[in-house]
């Protein structure tokens, strides 16, 4: 027996999306970009405002009118990513954009100096992630694999829980910026960027299934697809939030992205997503991607992203470097 398709109406494998709905993820992943940069800035002024003023308390992100409208739009992106129902996968035409916006903003906003290493390898994850724009594909899946696919997510997050916790145990007392927590700085946001993908797996496919399921009751429908949209959307707002506060956003940008399209492919391969697709598009091509996704994030992960490690370093380096600017 099958839960039937992913969604109510499976386009065909091969069918270009539409010029007139290819807008949607495009200004999506542009308006995500746009919201993370708000993030990080918000949290780079409230940084400066706590290193000049220690013993005056800094105000809470929501008294800044700014973090509300960066969550606004955030919410905004996942609508338009949703939009979009046939054709090429909409979420990863949102991550390609995502990639090259934030780049910019990387480079040009936040003044985050990628040597020409970093920058290859940056380049390359955006290379990856248009080999691998047919990941996801409507799906039909079995009773025996969905409560396989739920219980594999719910162990895998226990693990990223788990991992989570260690490495807080393992930081102690000590900051992420401190020279002794290495380690834990390149393995925190792997972890999170796991964990956030996991949780939006274990929300969305179920949500999307029982929609199919009760596809002719419209109040059931929009209650599920509401539930569903904001939890996954607050879950991946949270953990960006804390992310973002502490790494660099071109770092944290390319992780997400490939961990989630890890997890699109997953999905993809464990529910038979492969049948009847073409060879090259939907397995030999985004394996390559996939492929220089996970060493472009490596790559980079080479470089030091935590944004208050690279602060205390050229804090020190004008201290000891007559004439140094910051």
């Amino acid at each position: 027996s099958t839960w039937g398709p992913l969604t109510p109406e499976p386009a065909p494998p091969r069918r270009a999306m539409s010029s007139a709905l290819i807008i949607f993820p495009l200004v999506g992943g542009i308006l995500q970009s746009t919201a993370l940069w708000m993030f990080k800035k918000l949290f780079t002024i409230r940084r400066q405002m706590s290193d000049q003023n220690p013993r005056q308390p800094v105000l809470p992100y929501y008294a800044f009118p700014v973090w509300w409208f960066a969550i606004a739009l955030f919410v905004m992106t996942a609508l338009f990513a949703a939009i979009p129902k046939k054709g090429s996968n909409s979420t990863s035409m949102l991550e390609l954009t995502l990639l090259v916006t934030s780049l910019l903003y990387s480079q040009f906003a936040l003044k985050e100096a990628l040597n020409l290493r970093d920058f290859l390898s940056y380049l390359t994850v955006i290379l990856g992630t248009v080999l691998s724009l047919w990941v996801v594909d409507e799906v039909e899946v079995s009773l025996i694999l969905f409560v396989l696919y739920i219980f594999l997510l719910i162990f895998a997050i226990l693990l990223c829980f788990l991992a989570w916790k260690y490495i807080a145990s393992q930081l102690g007392e000590r900051s992420l910026a401190h020279p002794e927590s290495v380690k834990q700085r390149k393995a925190l946001p792997v972890v999170l960027a796991a964990l956030v993908a996991l949780l939006q797996g274990l929300i969305y496919v179920p949500v999307v299934v029982f929609i199919s399921a009760a596809s002719k009751q419209i109040v059931a429908v929009v209650f599920l697809f509401a539930i569903g949209f904001l939890a996954a959307t607050a879950v991946e707002i949270v953990i960006l939030h804390y992310v973002l506060h502490d790494f660099d956003l071109c770092y944290v940008v390319c992780i997400f992205a490939t961990t989630q399209r890890l997890l699109d492919f997953g999905i993809t391969g464990l529910f038979g997503g492969f049948k009847g697709k073409s060879l090259v598009l939907y397995l030999i091509l985004p394996i390559i991607g996939l492929t220089l996704m996970i060493v472009g994030s490596i790559i980079l992960s080479v470089r030091e992203n935590c944004s208050e490690y690279r602060l205390l370093e050229m804090n020190a380096a004008a201290q000891t470097v007559p004439g140094f600017v910051a």
